[in-house]
């Protein structure tokens, strides 16, 4: 029999904030504290996902708040492991074309979008890694013994930690050192989509 995928669950921003503060243990709500847990047990036993979309992104990139940011980064880190879902308009566009392809036969093959994938990028539908490509065999030896693990595990590291810092977004002192900078265009952004 097959393992089954793990349910897909979608939480509202507010809902990530009352999950961090409770991973933080500043929760005003003690119910939060215990949801928590029991969230997290039904993540590691791979029953459930509650994965990010590009909206989650833009709206804590705009909170300027940075402590509230950093523990809803925390949370949705744990919870979500990046799972991220396919912008609006890419299934909106599957959608379309299958209903055409039933009505009037065209597109003879019309698009599949993968519903679910990893990271921001795939979130705003440009799926992007970092990968060390182009090193030598030689190169990758010395590299590997230098950093104590293999290229591969280097890599996750690093888009583990990218993922993190989108997440969680650039702090106050960040932020005031680049001139022009205006979090609140990213909600601009976050509404047109």
């Amino acid at each position: 029999m097959a393992t089954p995928l793990p349910r897909k669950v979608h939480l509202d921003l507010n809902h990530w904030y009352a999950l961090g503060d409770a991973f933080a243990g500043v929760s005003k709500n003690p119910d939060h504290v215990s949801v928590l847990k029991q969230l997290r047990g039904h993540v590691e036993r791979g029953e459930v996902v509650f994965p990010l979309s590009s909206v989650h992104y833009m709206e804590l990139a705009e909170n300027p708040r940075d402590d509230h940011r950093e523990r809803a980064a925390d949370v949705m880190t744990l919870l979500s492991r990046f799972t991220a879902m396919a912008l609006d308009s890419k299934i909106l566009d599957e959608e379309m074309a299958r209903d055409l392809d039933r009505r009037f036969g065209r597109p003879a093959f019309p698009i599949k979008v993968a519903k679910f994938g990893v990271g921001a990028g795939f979130a705003f539908g440009e799926p992007r890694w970092m990968v060390l490509d182009g090193i030598t065999e030689e190169k990758r030896q010395k590299f590997e013994a230098r950093v104590g693990m293999s290229v591969s595990e280097f890599e996750a590291s690093v888009n583990a930690t990218a993922e993190y810092w989108v997440l969680r977004g650039l702090t106050a002192t960040l932020r005031s050192a680049l001139p022009g900078y205006d979090g609140s265009s990213n909600l601009t952004v976050a509404s047109q989509s």
